[in-house]
Formats: structure tokens, sequence, C-alpha cells
């Protein structure tokens, strides 16, 4: 009997040692990211690793993601039909958490929690008129939470037009400060994480196009041989650090000659002798406009008008330009012979 009772006591032991040994073979778990970006259009990878066999039923299950490139959010088959990986996009928005579950047939449920965060594809404001050579801050979008840190990076890029081509700036920072401002550009701002790059819209910042300004006086019909009274408004925009001015008059169909160089008319300009034409030259860098032109006709008094008397009067004039009595009549003895 106590032989017996020992060979039982073996066999029961060996049984267990069997037992425990199956069990712990017959496992599975689920790998992959724990720690994502939201969004983009590739998926993270997860793997299901362990002792299935290719008949084994599963069935996956995902929360707060979408599995591409299928959709949905669960999948079912035998390990032989579907696979043992699959691919999630996880969902944008407010919430940090997402859970992949995985059911097998054979061995059971497991599951995989995983922390996300959403970086805002944002870029404000849309767009910005700013000076020449000052600078203009673009504001990028960044992620809604630091439950974890996930591997992502930031690219500036800049191009000529909406539709670009764009090139790295080289900057990898979330905002983009450009200085000086030296010319319109359209910028966006890529996000790169999982293999792939998700951008932003596009934004402008833009330098306004040079305004030459304008020139206006309330009476055009003046006295012979006074000063028009003329206001303005200066010059703006351009691709220049500063504008330069000139204001031009031409008298009695005369050439355009200059008279003063500031934004407001020059207090030291000739005297209106005659039918005058009077506009403002702007010039910024290689870029020349000229504002709208006046014309002033003058008035006479008894003192400015020639007598009526039978007479002849000769001018010989030594300087070029003159081409109107009106003219001839203010130029010194010196400039003129008259006879």
């Amino acid at each position: 009997m106590k032989r017996a009772y020992t060979y039982r006591v073996i066999l029961v032991l060996a049984f267990g040692m069997l037992a425990a040994n199956w069990c712990a073979a017959q496992t599975f778990s689920i790998s992959g990211s724990t720690c994502v970006v939201a969004g983009g259009t590739l998926g993270y990878v997860y793997t299901l690793s362990g002792s299935y066999q290719s008949t084994d039923n599963l069935t996956w299950t995902v929360t707060g993601g979408t599995i591409t490139p299928s959709g949905g959010t669960s999948k079912s088959g035998t390990v032989a039909q579907i696979g043992i990986q699959l691919k999630v996009i996880w969902d944008v928005g407010t919430s940090t958490s997402g859970t992949i579950q995985c059911y097998d047939s054979r061995l059971g449920t497991k599951s995989l929690s995983v922390t996300k965060i959403t970086i805002a594809t944002t870029a404000t404001p849309s767009s910005q008129s700013v000076g020449y050579g000052t600078s203009a801050t673009i504001t990028g979008g960044g992620p809604n939470s630091s439950a974890c840190s996930p591997a992502y990076s930031f690219r500036w890029e800049s191009g000529p037009t909406s539709s670009g081509p764009f090139n790295s700036l080289g900057v990898t920072s979330q905002n983009l400060t450009v200085s000086p401002v030296q010319q319109s550009a359209y910028y966006r701002r890529g996000t790169s994480f999982n293999g792939e790059t998700v951008y932003t819209p596009v934004v402008s910042i833009s330098v306004p196009p040079l305004n030459p300004g304008s020139i206006s006086a309330s009476v055009t019909s003046i006295a012979y041989n006074t000063q028009p009274s003329i206001t303005q408004t200066a010059g703006s925009g351009g691709s220049c650090s500063s504008l330069t001015y000139e204001w031009q008059q031409s008298v009695e169909g005369s050439p355009w000659r200059a008279i003063g160089a500031s934004a407001a008319y020059p207090s030291g300009a000739p005297a209106v002798i005659g039918t005058t034409r009077i506009r403002r030259k702007v010039t910024c860098g290689n870029q020349v406009l000229f504002t709208n032109e006046l014309v002033f006709t003058t008035t006479y008094t008894s003192a400015n008008k020639e007598t009526s008397q039978n007479y002849i009067r000769t001018n010989d004039i030594w300087m070029p330009g003159i081409n109107s009595f009106a003219q001839a009549d203010q130029l010194s003895i010196g400039n003129k012979q008259q006879t």
C-alpha cells in the first residue's frame, strides 16, 4: 500500500507540472505604440504575439480610433484571414485615451491602453499685411495635453504662391517670426510623426504695394504770380525702407521740372504765372510712381495785364524751357533781353 501511494503522488505531481507548462505556453499579447499623436493617414501598427494558431478566431476592437484602411472600430476573422497586425488612426479631439482589445477564441482577451495627444493643425492669422523691414509672427497650434510625450517635430516652409513650391526655412519651433519682412510670401507648418507629415493651412504675410498718395486743392483758379495751396496724403507701402519725393511742375505745356523734394508741397516752389500742371513723384528703390495731377489757371488784375497800346515787344530768351509770355515776363534781365 505504501508503494502504490508513492506512485500516485508522483503521477499527480507530474500531471500538475505538465498542465502548468501548457498554460504558460498558451498566452498572447499586443504590442505597439502606447503614446501617440492623433490624426494622420497612415496609422500606428499593433501586433499580436504569442501562442495563437492560424485557425483561431480573432476580434479586434478599438476605442478612440479608427481601423485603417477598412474603417470602423472592429475587425473579425481567423488569424489566417485577417493576420496578426492592425493599423489604427487615433481620433483627433479632446480625449487623451484609447484602447485596443483583441479576443482570441482559444486564448481569451488582451487589451492595450493608449495615451494620445492632438496637435492642432492651425496657423493664425490667416493673412497679415506689414510694413517693409518690420516683423510678423505666425502662431502655430500646439498639443492639447502633456499626458505623454510622443515623437513629433515641426518644420516651417515658405513659398512664392499659395500653392508653392514650398521650401524649408530651417525653423522647427511651434511658432514662426519673420524678421525683417522684405517681400510678400506664403507659409505653412508641417508636423511630422509616425512616418508622415501633416500640414497647417497656408497663411500669408504681405508687404503692401507702393502707393504714391494723392494731392488736392480746393481752388485751382488763382491770382497771377501767386503760390497754390495744395494738400497731400503721404505715400505708403513698397519694398523699401523709406520713400523719396519730388514735386514737378509743367507750365504752359513745357517739360516737367523739379520744384522741391518733400512729402508736403514745398514752400519755395515757383509762383503760378500761367496754366500750370503739378504732380508729385514717389520713388521706392527702383519703383517710381506719380500722384494725380492738378491743373492751375491764373486770373489777372489790371496791373498784370498788357495795356492797349500799339507797340511790339521783343524778348530774346537765354534760358531753355520758356514757352509762354507769362514765363518770359517773369525772367529777370540777364536771362532775357527785352526791346
